[in-house]
């Protein structure tokens, strides 16, 4: 702006001059010597210098002034010539300051047409420059952004004070004397759409505004084409490095594979193969190229690989051939997988092919399966889980007891692996203990989790080795027996301790402090010492049963426990044992309903026994029932039988449970049955009596709606029964 004012400040001096000149000659022709024609015509000089000057603006300006000035001078007697002089000045003025007006504007647009020509080339010269540049047979790409950083500033508007860096990951590319400044340009570059660089360019010094600060919009344009081709470049240069590697790995890969691999075209033509295969033909890799087999095997064997080619080639399916040939004079046995290579069309291409020697497997298997043959039978009938692994995975041999507890079929076994039937939560502990035994190791004691077809859990132990051929190894070999119901009988015997401990203290403690207080305090009054001895007195009786199911369990289980058979009445066992828990009965404040037959009925028993049954089935209902409910207990005759009933009000049993409560050290699981005391011995008991009885005994309940256990005993067979009254029980 400034330098424009200093361009202008002798142009209006000029004017300035001229218009005190056309002022002075009006006043001297005009004023002095009253001539007023020829000098008028000097006032188109200014005006027309004004025109060709400023333009528009510059022309009408000046004639306006001066057309004024001619006009002032002629009052009072101002005259039409005069006036027409003035509009003349102005007409004149308005003409050719349009006129210059055009040119000017003609002049700039042409110095911008040329300014845009300037640029356009320079941009062409740099984006010829990084062709020139990516063409480079051996140009890396840190080549390229270097050679790049170099052209940009040649590409800028002002090359001189420019200067430009490319950051691309960890390095920095930049132009000799580099610097940064406020008057920055940048433009990302990115691969697949991720920010991996940038590109900067800077001004050093202030220029004026244009599009982006001092930068062209052909210059933001032309920065963020030269980041999206490099973007494109780098990631064609990545894709090809990766191709590269890819390509050595897989070659390496091939050349050290044992198998002998080939590829073919569609009609049979050999276009590659692998070191092994090309040794077995005596031929180096590439001289394979261009032949066929009718090369390099028999006549009728090359044949019938090209048959093979060619059924290949139209199923468009893979195929696993299997086939003895001679070599050497020595049979042997080949696998060859053949795979038709498509295009993206599915047209088949070409083949490739796996070829390798079996025999030494096929000899091993047929090895194995003879040693196998002699233990089938044996293997087959024991009952004990027997299974033999390949080093793949895959089952050799499973016997029947084996699938008999998993749960698969004969035909199914082919399709499965080792990791299909172990539990998730011993996978890795499985895993070591089969690369161990392909070591060589015999593990002696295994214990993991197999898992059924049908999804449950089983605990197995066991022992396992692994058969070698010529120092290979061939198959493991284990055996496992099912230790499930061992580990649940575990864990029920440690349950049982605890409530066994349990429920020898809680009695213990009882009669201890009421001893103590007796002890302590001679003066209890005679009704509190009746209750404290009471209390003793029941928690003995309490620990006596405890006791006592202890001693039966160890004689049930040894087979040591002695029966005293002979002929019983049912009712009157039935009322013996209420007698017995009558303290209990009254403690809850519980009814008992008795409904007991007129006749009776005579069974061949144990007294006591039978005695011990009622004790345990009535104190379970006075246990679970709730204060001030009712026990129902019914006998029946049942023909040849006589059955009993006991039900009471109680919390019920979950009706999974009425399956397995009569095992040994079984406990319902509910927060319920956690408060109350017992050991899970009295149910087992009770079956083992009545089963010693030639009777059974079962459960009957609804969770919540209380439980009704029965059992039936065979009648004593007897030649008369006498009658007596039916008793009436309640309390």
């Amino acid at each position: 702006m400034k330098s424009n004012l200093s361009h202008s400040t002798p142009r209006f001096l000029m004017m300035g001059v001229l218009l005190l000149v056309c002022i002075g000659l009006e006043y001297y022709f005009h004023m002095v010597r009253g001539i007023s024609v020829v000098y008028t015509h000097l006032f188109y000089i200014p005006i027309v210098v004004a025109a060709l000057w400023w333009g528009l603006k510059g022309g009408l300006s000046v004639s306006l002034f001066l057309g004024l000035i001619h006009t002032i001078s002629d009052i009072p007697g101002i005259h039409v010539s005069v006036l027409t002089r003035a509009l003349a000045f102005v007409s004149i003025g308005f003409v050719i300051g349009i006129v210059s007006d055009r040119r000017k504007q003609t002049e700039k647009k042409k110095e911008r047409l040329l300014q845009d020509i300037n640029e356009r080339v320079k941009e062409l010269d740099c984006f010829y420059g990084f062709s020139a540049l990516v063409e480079k047979a051996d140009i890396s790409l840190e080549g390229i952004f270097q050679g790049m950083v170099e052209l940009l500033p040649t590409a800028w508007r002002y090359p001189d004070i420019t200067c430009a860096k490319i950051a691309f990951e960890d390095k920095e590319f930049k132009t000799e004397g580099f610097k940064t400044s406020k008057w920055k340009q940048s433009a990302d570059i990115k691969v697949h759409g991720e920010r991996v660089g940038i590109i900067e360019v800077y001004y050093l010094e202030e220029k004026p505004k244009t599009y982006e600060g001092p930068f062209l919009k052909q210059e933001r344009k032309l920065i963020d084409s030269i980041a999206e081709r490099l973007g494109r470049i780098t990631e064609r240069r990545k894709a090809e490095e990766e191709l590269r590697v890819s390509e050595h790995k897989y070659r390496v890969l091939l050349e050290n594979l044992p198998q002998k691999i080939f590829y073919k075209d569609r009609n049979s033509v050999y276009v590659s193969c692998n070191e092994n295969y090309a040794r077995d033909l005596k031929i180096k890799p590439d001289a394979i190229v261009g032949k066929t087999d009718f090369e390099f095997y028999p006549k009728e064997l090359a044949g019938k690989y090209k048959a093979d080619d060619e059924r290949i080639v139209e199923s468009g399916k893979i195929e696993e051939i299997e086939e003895k040939y001679i070599q050497e004079g020595k049979e042997m046995i080949v696998q060859t997988v053949k795979k038709p290579i498509k295009d993206e069309q599915g047209n088949v291409t070409g083949i490739l092919g796996i070829f390798r020697d079996i025999t030494e497997r096929k000899r091993m298997e047929e090895e194995l399966r003879k040693n196998e043959e002699k233990y089938r039978d044996l293997w087959e009938n024991v009952n004990d889980l027997i299974q033999s692994v390949k080093p793949d995975g895959t089952f050799v041999y499973v016997n029947r007891a084996w699938r008999k507890t998993l749960g698969y079929s004969e035909k199914e076994i082919p399709y499965l692996s080792l990791l299909d039937i172990i539990h998730p939560d011993s996978h890795a502990h499985c895993m070591e203990i089969f690369k161990r035994l392909l070591a060589g190791e015999k593990v002696e004691y295994i214990e993991a989790a197999f898992l059924t077809k049908d999804g449950n859990t089983i605990m197995v132990e066991g022992s396992a080795n692994c058969h070698f051929v010529d120092g290979k190894p061939v198959a493991t070999r284990a055996i496992f027996r099912d230790i499930s119901e061992h580990k649940k009988a575990e864990e029920r015997k440690v349950e049982f301790l605890s409530n066994v401990s349990h429920a020898l203290r809680t009695p213990l403690a009882s009669i201890k402090s009421f001893v103590e207080i007796l002890l302590k305090y001679k003066d209890v009054n005679p009704t509190e010492q009746s209750e404290f001895l009471t209390v003793i007195n029941n928690e003995t009786d309490r620990l006596t049963r405890l006791i006592n199911q202890l001693l039966d369990l160890d004689k049930i289980e040894h087979g040591k426990l002695k029966w005293k058979f002979m002929s019983c009445d049912i009712s009157n066992i039935v009322q013996n044992a209420i007698s017995e828990l009558e303290p209990l009965i009254q403690e809850k404040n519980i009814v008992v309903n008795m409904n007991l037959p007129s006749q009776d009925l005579i069974v061949n028993g144990d007294k006591d026994r039978l005695n011990e049954v009622f004790i345990n089935l009535i104190g379970n209902a006075i246990k679970f029932t709730l204060n001030k409910r009712e026990i129902r207990i019914t006998v029946k005759n049942k023909g040849k039988v006589v059955e009993v009933s006991i039900a009471d009000t109680g919390i019920g049993i979950p009706k999974n449970e009425l399956t397995n409560i009569f095992e040994r050290f079984k406990r319902l699981d509910n927060s319920v049955n956690r408060k109350l005391t017992g050991t899970g011995l009295g149910l087992y008991i009770c079956k083992q009596i009545i089963e010693k009885h030639e009777g059974k005994i079962w459960a009957e309940s609804q969770k919540g709606k209380g439980s009704k256990f029965v059992f039936v005993l065979p009648k004593y067979k007897s030649k008369s029964a006498k009658k007596r009254i039916k008793p009436k029980r309640g309390s």
